[in-house]
């Protein structure tokens, strides 16, 4: 059976600053009631898909029978909850009715943006990927009418399912304030891009209302990757696709498009655009119903706006860091609780997750691991600065390396095959050229490259180690595809440099989501928001 999303809080842990009732204000009727709430339901959402009694309930909660059976209403009239079948149980009296919780009613859409496509996910309460797609990307500047066009499929598909999106998250890569302002992101060439409200007018039924000027033009020529970023035409702040929708009883795991899933539950090779992941079982964390690459390239005519009741309104839009969306993706998944998520995608990143908590860092800057300076002399960065981790191991960087291959070096030997890597869209270089292509026939070019990555990632990695103590390296995005050979320099590098690994080997593994983590880290935020304070959605609904 599919495994929800993992909510960290028990019911028995001490109250969070943003919980309905605060430790350091009284409790009034009102906070009383949504404590209460919020608890009950906290007893549902960790039975992970298993039907659970209202007895059962008021014995785990402690509250009376008659709280649990206004609670259980409240929940069932908001649709948070369900009734589903019966629970087991052997004792005289009617069979017990079971709470499970609801597959309609809120849901929460992720956005990503990724070299060449961008990507759109829905997940429901449950944990569930509904539906996922995908579509080119074109340049910078048409970014956001691209998602605006994937994300008024989705939000089709929610109100033909029965759902209703909570908000739209958008996963970028750079540093992101108050939300929705894009600091910088090096490889969009987006400096103070305030992403959410774009994206928030491109998804509204009434214009656009605010100061809109040019974005800065960055510097012509080559960056350090050997690629040129074109000039977004997008308003900065002012100073003052085809899908499948699902709903099988056993989704399959969340793969890009073109990857079909085998009978061992193993992703296999990409096969190409516009096929779809076949289900095979139930497999750990959360999962998807099918996607399949939109190729047509048109968009709706006039703005996009809500179908169904909400019609006229646009749910909240959000933008957050991709590898921090990817590092809760995987958090959500339930297999670690304390990792360094790196992120290959368009930019390099880390997301740091302790104790089931992510490290943002005092103004939520935290995890700009491909900037962190490996080679203080280096190579020129895209960002401004030199000798960054980027400039040596950024996707882009391999990309071109793979476009120079050569033939296969003498004696070459394949590495071991890590089909559970494979997952995702194929990696490719200007050109078509597939950089798992090159680097399986051997190219000395491309395998040079994948060395020098690995040790620079390495490098990069023992630093964060030594300082935040973390056990475990996951390699995300394209690096999932990948960690066949960067994996072995890396953990030479980490081995030589960071202290905990004399006595505490440090494991460096593909990350389990592959290249959909942050899209899917997206949608699962906003769930993530209903079970913490599911009152505020009853208020709403």
């Amino acid at each position: 059976m599919t495994r929800p999303v993992r909510h960290y809080a028990g019911a028995d842990a001490p109250v969070r600053a943003d919980s309905p009732v605060r430790a350091d204000s009284p409790v009034r009727q009102e906070s009383l009631r949504a404590h209460n709430l919020a608890l009950a339901f906290r007893q549902i959402v960790a039975c992970g898909g298993r039907p659970i009694s209202r007895i059962e309930l008021a014995d785990q909660t402690g509250l009376t029978r008659p709280t649990i059976t206004r609670i259980v209403d409240e929940l069932l009239t908001g649709r948070l909850i369900a009734e589903s079948g019966t629970t087991p149980y052997r004792g005289p009296g009617r069979p017990r009715v079971g709470l499970v919780l609801s597959r309609q009613g809120p849901a929460g859409l992720g956005l990503d943006i990724r070299a060449d496509l961008v990507a759109a996910c829905l997940v429901d309460l449950t944990g569930t990927v509904r539906h996922l797609a995908f579509r080119p990307r074109g340049p910078v500047s048409e970014v956001i009418d691209a998602l605006g066009v994937l994300a008024a499929e989705a939000m089709a598909v929610a109100a033909a399912a029965d759902l209703r999106v909570v908000r739209v998250t958008l996963a970028v890569p750079g540093a992101v304030s108050e939300g929705s302002l894009v600091r910088f992101a090096p490889l969009l060439g987006w400096r103070e891009i305030d992403a959410g409200a774009l994206l928030s007018a491109r998804l509204s039924p009434q214009p656009f209302v605010g100061t809109t000027v040019r974005a800065p033009d960055p510097p012509a020529g080559p960056t350090a990757a050997g690629t040129t970023v074109d000039a977004p035409e997008l308003p900065v702040r002012s100073s003052a696709a085809e899908t499948t929708v699902d709903a099988p009883e056993l989704p399959a795991r969340p793969t890009a498009a073109g990857t079909t899933v085998d009978a061992a539950g193993l992703p296999a090779r990409p096969r190409g655009a516009g096929s779809t992941a076949a289900a095979q079982g139930p497999l750990a964390g959360p999962t998807a119903v099918g996607s399949r690459v939109a190729d047509d390239g048109s968009a709706p005519p006039g703005p996009i706006g809500w179908a169904g009741p909400h019609a006229g309104t646009v749910p909240p839009v959000g933008v957050d860091n991709e590898a921090n969306l990817a590092a809760l993706a995987e958090l959500y998944s339930g297999e670690h609780a304390d990792f360094a998520y790196v992120s290959g995608a368009l930019d390099l990143g880390a997301g740091i997750v302790l104790d089931g908590r992510l490290l943002r860092g005092a103004r939520g800057w935290s995890g700009e691991l491909g900037h962190v300076t490996v080679y203080p002399d280096g190579r020129p960065c895209a960002c401004g600065a030199q000798g960054c981790l980027h400039a040596y191991a950024g996707l882009d960087v391999l990309r071109a390396a793979a476009s120079r291959s050569g033939p296969p070096a003498a004696g070459h030997v394949d590495p071991p095959a890590v089909d559970a890597g494979r997952a995702g869209l194929p990696v490719t270089a200007p050109g078509g050229v597939d950089l798992l292509a090159a680097a399986d026939a051997g190219s000395p070019e491309m395998l040079a490259a994948l060395e020098t990555a690995g040790t620079a990632l390495g490098i990069a990695l023992a630093g964060l180690v030594n300082l935040v103590d973390v056990g475990t390296i996951l390699l995300g995005g394209g690096y999932a595809l990948l960690a066949s050979w960067l994996t072995a320099p890396i953990e030479a590098e980490l081995g030589r440099r960071a202290l905990s690994s004399r006595w505490a080997p440090i494991e460096v593994r593909p990350a389990q989501l592959g290249p959909d983590a942050a899209v899917i880290g997206a949608a699962l935020t906003s769930i993530e928001d209903v079970r913490r304070d599911p009152s505020s959605w009853l208020t709403k609904a």
